[in-house]
């Protein structure tokens, strides 16, 4: 699995955990908040549980399955080619991920402006710490 400390150039998308039928398809645990994201990140890498090197993939189809995922990987056509990677893990440079945006915003004035209460400001705060 990818390293998951700061310096790591790579963010763990999802692990594959198992298969799915008889046409290719893994199980995996994803990481992300939106798993459909994972088809439109760029480059993926596959990598083994020991980081003994990376091999470019990428995630052509991914739905919900049970209380998980399923996804379909480019090259991987049948059960057999499917169970040799599981243990994987798909990650992407941070590059990759879509940059957040950061407002900053001044708490005494919005609460001039919008008249709000301090207890409708805890819960404004909770939502947007929640959010993040």
């Amino acid at each position: 699995m990818a390293r998951s400390d700061a310096t790591s150039p790579d963010i763990a998308a999802a692990k594959i955990v198992g298969v799915y039928g008889i046409k290719g398809w893994v199980k995996l645990k994803v990481n992300l908040e939106s798993p459909a994201s994972l088809t439109s990140l760029q480059p993926q890498f596959l990598i083994d549980a020991r980081n003994q090197g990376r091999k470019p993939v990428r995630v052509l189809n991914i739905r919900a399955q049970g209380k998980g995922y399923v996804a379909l990987l480019e090259g991987v056509d049948d059960r057999n080619a499917a169970e040799l990677l599981r243990g994987y893990s798909i990650v992407v440079p941070k590059s990759a991920l879509p940059t957040l945006k950061v407002q900053v915003v001044d708490l005494h004035s919005l609460m001039q402006q919008k008249h709000l209460t301090l207890l409708k400001l805890q819960m404004m705060t909770k939502k947007l710490v929640l959010t993040l």
